[in-house]
């Protein structure tokens, strides 16, 4: 079965994930997919979109392909197409926890796809309870019924396990505003503990982000450019992990820290709730703290985690890379494929999408 995944980017993507250096975790997604799966990905550029190419392009990509499938890794990607071939889509909800004015149509867009006969998945129950409500809040849609979850990722059985640390803290994120990875650095600045924080060094068109970058960039920080083997080991070496992004749609990195056996610190909002919680196999394996939580309280709550045995950090891991597993994975990537191509609902056009 040939699955044709249209993907927006404003990148290069890299096409062998053996050297792939990816933005996120929906890009690794894709990548992942055409690694496993007989799939294509046709890449979108800003360019073609910007000539109003989008829908001769894919379906270009249809008539060339012949695929048997779509799948779309979140609504914005699917465009003025498929509106005369009747392919089964499938879509990937990776979209985070935003409030901006992408929520004013996003609402619209899910509730198209649900109408048009898509499968539709979120990564977590928490991301789609939030994309529900605020649908509803906006501009009073149903978004109607999805499928269900799926995990974006998975952990390789050789995810690195290290007894001894080298760090008190650790978080990855992008050097920005919004994931904030240098708040682990100013909270324990008066402290003894010891962080680590795994970045990029960039310059953005946005102001306000560069603003950021310059503000933090005294404080020690490894690359995030680092290859990835190296970035689990060095996390494998943390007494704790930080994820310092509340509204994170699922969270890779808290998985990968929790299969190095590392418990979890996720900063959260005023709901007091986080998407990564679905990641951990049993809740003790992490840790919910608001985000605007004192030095005293941040550093007592490491405490409270590193006081786990490492009986039980080893225990965190092979549980949760028992979960979270390549296996697991491909057979519920191959469950929704067959789900989809043998519902025998009616499969409707999308037109005028975007």
């Amino acid at each position: 079965m040939k699955i044709l995944i249209p993907f927006i980017t404003t990148f290069k993507i890299q096409t062998n994930s053996k050297g792939k250096v990816m933005k996120g975790g929906g890009d690794k997604f894709v990548l992942d997919i055409v690694d496993n799966f007989d799939a294509v990905y046709l890449e979108i550029t800003k360019e073609i979109r910007n000539n109003n190419q989008t829908k001769r392009v894919i379906q270009d990509a249809i008539t060339k392909h012949k695929p048997d499938m779509i799948l779309l890794n979140n609504p914005y990607e699917l465009g003025n197409v498929i509106t005369t071939f009747h392919i089964p889509v499938i879509c990937i909800v990776h979209e985070g926890l935003a409030r901006d004015i992408r929520m004013i149509s996003f609402g619209q867009k899910l509730k198209k796809l649900n109408d048009a006969g898509a499968h539709i998945y979120f990564v977590s129950e928490n991301q789609y309870n939030y994309h529900k409500a605020m649908a509803k809040r906006i501009k009073n849609i149903d978004i109607g019924p999805i499928k269900g979850y799926i995990n974006p990722s998975y952990l390789p059985d050789d995810t690195p396990f290290n007894e001894e640390s080298i760090w008190d803290v650790s978080t990855v994120g992008r050097n920005e505003p919004v994931k904030d990875p240098f708040i682990i650095k100013r909270k324990l600045e008066k402290s003894n503990m010891v962080s680590l924080v795994m970045t990029n060094d960039a310059t953005y068109t946005n102001d306000k982000w560069n603003n950021y970058v310059e503000k933090n960039k005294h404080w020690d920080y490894v690359m995030k450019g680092t290859e990835h083997k190296q970035v689990l080991e060095n996390i494998s070496k943390t007494k704790v992990f930080v994820s310092t992004f509340p509204n994170e749609s699922f969270g890779i990195t808290c998985m990968e820290a929790l299969g190095c056996g590392v418990p979890t610190i996720l900063f959260t909002n005023k709901s007091g709730n986080h998407s990564s919680e679905s990641i951990a196999v049993d809740p003790s394996h992490v840790l919910k703290l608001k985000k605007q939580c004192s030095t005293d309280m941040f550093i007592e709550s490491i405490n409270v985690l590193y006081s786990k045995t490492k009986q039980i950090r080893k225990d965190i891991r092979e549980q949760t890379i028992i979960k979270h597993s390549f296996s697991n994975w491909k057979n519920r990537i191959e469950e929704i494929i067959n789900m989809r191509f043998d519902d025998k609902i009616k499969y409707n056009t999308v037109e005028e999408f975007i």
